[in-house]
């Protein structure tokens, strides 16, 4: 057993304090902007009155790194056409969309979110390749949903496309085939006209494809305990700690308060070994470019190795010094953490938001 602990800190940092406004001249359709008219949010009476105040200040680092819960399927019979096992995730309300309220600022207004099973992320979904699996999506938050299993080759019935809507008060179960080899795929919102803000609002969650290939390489395993997901993503807050408001934003959203599985700038305490890290680009406009250093020598980068992308293992590992993340990505990487016991290292980020200004 290993005695002493190296104390990484998944710390984010912003390149630059402002949110930057990318400007689009688009025509919009007039059915479109008739839609987009009877959109009504949900508390008018939060909106800030100026969009680029910035969030209050955030103490870094005060919490541990949360890991989102696997999801237990609620019973598994054989598929009689494909001969196949299928999991059932239905029955309780375990994949249940509903708002939520989350302390982010311990001594200000808590925000009020919307995620699965009330959550953000949501539960992570892990299923064996060809094991199929069917996911009942229930909807008690104010407004349409559709969930789209982002890098499935999902049936059309079940892909999740912006028309395919579940009103509140309504539930789909959605089928996936899971015939893909070993990768990390994400579930999302993906509603006409409420995508972005669906996702901003926390609606996202992680779905794990494992495989006997896989297996085999002998790579960091364990969910949560030595294989870590690490979703990121970015939001806004209002002075009072309540959640900035997109309403009237018609391009992008920064977002300058960085979050990792929920929690902005958190530490998590690690073995001196070999961890393998999963990461999502959640964020709805904000790029990632990550890199690690050592909290004694912030400018020189620590090399890692990249085994995985959107599509799966690689033919081999990379070894780099920095990873781009770009939105809805996925890549994952293993960190040797043996010769930093007892230190503390940095995951930053060095991406600018926008233009870079």
């Amino acid at each position: 057993m290993l005695s002493k602990l190296a104390r990484a800190t998944v710390a984010l940092t912003l390149t630059s304090s402002c949110l930057v406004q990318a400007q689009f001249a688009t025509k919009v359709p007039a059915a479109e902007a008739s839609a987009v008219a009877g959109i009504v949010e949900d508390d008018p009476a939060d909106f800030p009155k100026f969009k680029k105040t910035g969030s209050p200040a955030y103490t870094l680092y005060s919490e541990a790194l949360p890991i989102p819960a696997p999801a237990t399927p609620k019973y598994k019979i054989i598929n009689p056409v494909t001969n196949k096992e299928i999991w059932y995730y239905v029955g309780a309300l375990e994949f249940e969309i509903k708002p939520f309220n989350q302390q982010v600022y311990p001594k200000l207004k808590p925000a009020r979110l919307v995620g699965y099973d009330g959550k953000s992320p949501g539960p992570t979904i892990i299923v064996p390749k060809g094991t199929e699996s069917v996911v009942r999506f229930v909807n008690s938050a104010d407004r349409e949903n559709s969930v789209h299993l982002h890098g499935s080759p999902s049936r059309a019935p079940f892909d999740g496309w912006a028309a395919d809507i579940t009103n509140p008060g309504e539930y789909k179960d959605y089928y996936y085939p899971n015939f893909q080899s070993a990768r990390f795929l994400w579930y999302h919102d993906h509603a006409l006209h409420w995508t972005a803000e669906n996702a901003y609002f926390g609606q996202a969650g992680a779905y794990l494809i494992t495989d006997t290939e896989e297996d085999k390489l002998g790579l960091p395993s364990g969910y949560g305990k030595q294989d870590i997901p690490l979703v990121l993503s970015s939001k806004q807050y209002n002075s009072d700690g309540t959640l900035f408001s997109t309403q009237g934003e018609d391009t992008s959203l920064w977002g300058d308060v960085i979050h990792v599985n929920g929690q902005p700038w958190p530490f998590y305490n690690v073995e001196p070994r070999k961890y393998r890290f999963r990461f999502l680009n959640a964020a709805v406009s904000r790029n990632f470019d990550l890199f690690f250093v050592t909290s004694t020598a912030t400018n020189t980068r620590i090399p890692f190795k990249v085994i995985a992308s959107d599509s799966g293992l690689l033919e081999g590992p990379v070894q780099v010094d920095d990873l781009k993340v770009a939105v809805a990505e996925r890549y994952e990487v293993v960190f040797d953490f043996s010769q930093y016991a007892g230190k503390t290292l940095f995951l930053r980020n060095d991406e600018q938001a926008g233009d870079g200004k």
